[in-house]
């Protein structure tokens, strides 16, 4: 049988990548003998990409011993046509088997797994990814690899440096200009609806930038002013201005320049003139990198400029956490991808799109897919933005710079319109007749908001603004699919006491103003059911809520959320929601030591998790199965991200199991119910599985086939939680309002009236035993709700704030009755021997890992959890044991109570510790030597954990 030789597979390979990637028609080429100076390391294949890099591909039928060393070879050879330096190389291992075929070879390829790896050389450092083993992927995985790569990250960082410094500059001298002329301050304030102040004349800086890097762009496809012919005028300001007009007019693209255009326009002639050159010059730097789309770099810049971040919370997520986000959801669609009419038919939102990152990855992945069908996106790139693509947000900065990102996929493609909107917030002006807005909190109400410049139109008169599309109409049950990275902010900061709503606290809206948008948004959901949102969750579950309300069923839901709304009370509504309404539910999160590793955004310092899921065409009832996926470290490149995503979506059936890219494992995903938030963020497998078994009442073995049956029950059913400590009392009088009878004072009292165990001292906590830290005195007038309170005092205590690294005790005695404090509320056991079992269990390790478990772990180190959360804590059932058994306990208690323990975290090395859980473990909960023995590997799983041995915060 005749065999197929390496080149001319080759051919056949290259002819099906162009095949799937039509963008690489005109700039790609196989085994050609002219690539490189050096004539010996000619190259397998050459991908020049529109816009990027040009990469190698190296390939061999396996077992391709050679193929690495070949790939290495390659790395920073010149190309004799652009003189440029190779960076990456692809590796690639071809099944023997398509080596010996005699048919449709083509079609083999096709259907093909191939397995590969990136080699790439910046600064004369030299990686391979992944470090060891293979990545395995079809066709078309391979072609998308193939275009992720090719831009060069070299270039992107020397980019970045250009763009940064120019928008100090430019911001320095608006700067300057507006102190000396406070006008041209108020006008870029104005304008882009914020204060006057550095953030705001940097963000200026960067829209004047970027739409010139824009012009720059635009200009190899339309008529229009390059580069060097507006550097030769003497007033490049007026030349950029009548460009920018006429690109509104003939080509579109009127988010862009709209607000670019009033920004120039208002920064007066001699500061417009001083500005135009410098960003012209800028752009003229940045277009020698030789990237098409800079509006990565844009958005990554801009959001360290954007102002109102204390209130507005509108922090950046990602490059490659949109990635991951959006080929999960994109996967999580049921659409016929091989379907081309299926494109034009699917409706996506952002509804809080920032700068469009998010809503940009999932577009990259439909236009993607389109052209996996042989087809040419750019043939329904204007169809898809003027149809199928919303975007909103209340900062005409960040709708920019969506529009930019979005419209730079095929820039030179005249647009109809896009739909990306600025929608009104706070109190509108007299003349328009508007209520009061919310932002598009206003879609919870309505199918319709209005806009405060639109979206543009094809042929434009003078009057921009009263010819535009004026208002977004997004009907309820209308989308396909609804990704968004909400803003996370609540209410309820009580450490915030100068502003009444931070929710609403965003462009210094009024005390007045906020009360009024605080009452319309109560009025709205009296009509919402069922309800998401709520006060302490923050404005992030209303988004949830118009997320909900405007997904068709079939639709997909795609969230960035605080890791809070997994376990948090105020979250519940999501949860219930989304058990009841949703399927195929994926839930991502970072085993990170660092809390801000754990996040998907930039900047916010806190753990996150992604959320996904499809709304279902019905309602059965039935148990929600959710996959909850934990990955040692956020993503760090788009192709990682999408590698990530391509094993998540080909694991879907696992039920537990290791994720890996090639030889190295990045994570580990379990199944489990919405109540398993404790699987969020856990680094081991094994622990995962031990801690799934324990609290769904199932045997529970750790080695070997023995398996032991704990009798759990939840706290609430052996006895009535205490009062939250506003109820309780305050610590300051002056306070502007407080609701309890006591007024507290920290202390040590021996014979104080009412005692209190109010405040966390990890230093004195060491012992099961605590000895009250403050006394209550009655305010004057409120004896009666004081006797009231005192019936809830308990000698036993639970704790809120659980730090791992500090904290020895989460259930501890008082020598008396004590109330509950901010630290540490009570528990009324239904009978008081009880008490003692509870603490000896709670202390325990597996007492320790299930308040642990219980908890929101927004910190590494930290397991926070609420009052009313506190009585669904899983315990040992005192019910269950002998009256023996309840003896020992006493006897037990009364030797350890105050004996010393250490942190948490340090558990396997805590002698007592391991004592008081042999004695759980052996005499109440009955399990062998053996299994004991091999709990200890289950106590150092624990402690290890990086989200508990590893964190730094403390309380």
């Amino acid at each position: 049988m005749p065999r197929l030789s390496e080149p001319a597979f080759n051919s056949l390979l290259f002819e099906e990548l162009v095949r799937v990637c039509p963008k690489w028609r005109f700039t790609s080429g196989a085994e050609r003998t002219r690539v490189f100076s050096n004539r010996a390391k000619q190259p397998d294949l050459l991908i020049r990409t529109i816009g990027g890099n040009a990469v190698i591909l190296e390939n061999e039928f396996s077992p391709a011993r050679t193929v690495e060393k070949d790939a290495r070879d390659r790395l920073g050879e010149v190309l004799i046509d652009t003189s440029e330096a190779v960076e990456t190389v692809v590796a690639v291992r071809t099944p023997e088997y398509l080596r010996e075929i005699e048919g449709d070879v083509a079609q083999e390829i096709r259907t093909a797994l191939f397995e590969y790896c990136v080699f790439t050389d910046v600064e004369s450092e030299e990686k391979r990814w992944p470090e060891s083993g293979w990545l395995r992927g079809n066709l078309r995985e391979l072609a998308d690899c193939v275009d992720l790569v090719s831009i060069s990250e070299r270039l992107l960082s020397r980019g970045t440096n250009t763009f940064e410094s120019v928008v100090r500059q430019s911001a320095s001298l608006i700067e300057s200009a507006a102190e000396e002329g406070a006008q041209i301050g108020k006008n870029v304030a104005n304008i882009l609806h914020q204060e006057s102040g550095t953030q705001t004349f940097r963000m200026a800086a960067a829209i004047l930038t970027n739409a010139t890097v824009y012009h720059d762009i635009l200009s190899r496809h339309f008529e229009i002013a390059t580069l060097d012919q507006l550097l030769q005028s003497d007033a490049p300001d007026a030349r950029l201005l009548e460009n920018w007009h006429h690109i509104v007019k003939d080509i579109n693209f009127f988010p862009i320049f709209h607000l670019a255009i009033e920004l120039l326009s208002g920064l007066g002639a001699r500061l417009a003139e001083q500005v135009s050159r410098r960003i012209v010059e800028a752009a003229r730097e940045l277009a020698k990198v030789g990237v098409t789309t800079l509006y990565d770099l844009s958005g990554r810049m801009f959001q360290k400029l954007i102002a109102d971040r204390k209130f507005l919370a509108t922090f950046y997520t990602l490059p490659s956490s949109s990635a991951l986000l959006a080929e999960l959801a994109l996967a999580s669609l049921g659409v016929d991808w091989d379907d081309r009419e299926a494109f034009s038919k699917l409706r996506i939102a952002d509804l809080a799109c920032g700068t469009g990152t998010l809503l940009s990855a999932a577009y990259r992945g439909i236009l993607k897919r389109y052209e996996f069908l042989g087809l040419d996106s750019s043939q329904v790139h204007s169809e898809l933005l003027s149809n199928c693509v919303y975007a909103a947000d209340i900062m005409p900065a960040a709708a920019h710079m969506a529009a930019s990102q979005l419209s730079s996929f095929h820039p030179q493609v005249k647009l109809v319109r896009t739909l990306v909107y600025t929608v009104p917030y706070g109190e509108q002006p007299a003349e328009t007749g508007r209520e009061i807005a919310l932002g598009s909190l206003d879609l919870l109400d309505s199918a319709n908001v209005d806009s405060l410049f639109g979206t543009g139109s094809q042929a434009l008169p003078p009057n921009l603004r009263d010819s535009v599309d004026r208002e977004l109409t997004v009907p309820d049950k209308s989308l396909d699919l609804v990704i968004m990275n909400p803003p996370f902010t609540s209410p309820t900061n009580h450490k915030i006491t100068d502003v009444p709503v931070p929710s609403f606290a965003g462009f210094s809206t009024t005390q007045a103003e906020q009360t009024q948008m605080s009452r319309k948004l109560k009025r709205v959901y009296k009509k919402i059911d069922p309800r998401i949102g709520n006060g302490n969750a923050g404005l992030a579950s209303n988004f949830c809520d118009i997320a909900h309300l405007k997904l068709k069923h079939g639709g997909v839901i795609a969230l960035v959320l605080p890791i809070a709304a997994l376990s948090g009370k105020s979250w519940s509504g999501l949860r219930d929601v989304l058990s009841d309404h949703y399927v195929d539910v994926t839930v991502v999160t970072i085993s990170s030591s660092r809390s801000a590793d754990r996040s998907f955004s930039a900047d916010t310092g806190m753990a996150e998790c992604l959320i996904v899921g499809r709304k279902k065409q019905e309602l059965p009832i039935g148990s929600a199965n959710w996959r909850f996926i934990s990955l040692q470290k956020r993503p760090s490149t788009i192709l990682e991200a999408a590698e990530i995503a391509s094993a998540l979506t080909q694991s879907k059936n696992v039920e537990y199991g290791s994720l890996r890219l090639g030889d190295s494992v990045i994570g580990q995903y379990a199944c489990g119910s919405p109540a398993d938030a404790g699987l969020a963020s856990v680094h081991s497998l094994e622990l995962v599985k031990f801690l799934r078994e324990l609290t769904s009442g199932a045997p529970v073995a750790v080695r070997g086939k023995e398996a032991l049956r704990f009798n759990l029950v939840r706290l609430e059913e052996l006895g009535n939680r205490g009062p939250v400590d506003r109820d309780v009392g305050v610590v300051n009088l002056d306070a502007k309002a407080h609701r309890g009878p006591f007024a507290v004072t920290k202390g040590t009292f021996n014979s104080a009236m009412y005692p209190i165990l109010w405040w966390h001292d990890h230093k004195r906590e060491r012992q099961i035993t605590v000895l009250p830290d403050s006394k209550g005195e009655i305010i004057p007038g409120r004896e009666i709700l004081a006797a009231q309170v005192w019936e809830t005092a308990s000698r036993f205590h639970l704790s809120r704030d659980f730090n791992t690294n500090s904290a020895a005790v989460v259930m501890c005695v008082t020598p008396e009755r004590s109330l509950g404090g901010r630290a540490w509320p009570t528990f009324l056991c239904a009978d008081s021997s009880w008490e003692a079992v509870l603490a000896l269990w709670g202390n325990s390790t597996l007492g320790l890992m299930l308040m642990w478990w219980l908890g929101s772990k927004q910190h590494s180190g930290r397991s926070i959890n609420t009052v009313t959360k506190l009585p669904s804590l899983l315990v040992i059932d005192p019910r269950q044991l002998s009256d023996a058994q309840l003896e020992l306990c006493r006897e037990k208690y009364e030797e350890v109570a105050d004996c010393e323990l250490l942190p948490a975290a340090k558990a396997h090395q805590d002698e007592n510790r391991i004592a008081l859980d042999t004695f759980v473990l052996r005499d109440l909960c009955g399990a062998s030597e053996s299994w004991v023995r091999d709990f200890s590997t289950v106590r150092a799983q624990w402690c290890e954990e990086p989200i508990v041995g590893s964190g730094s915060e403390a309380l």
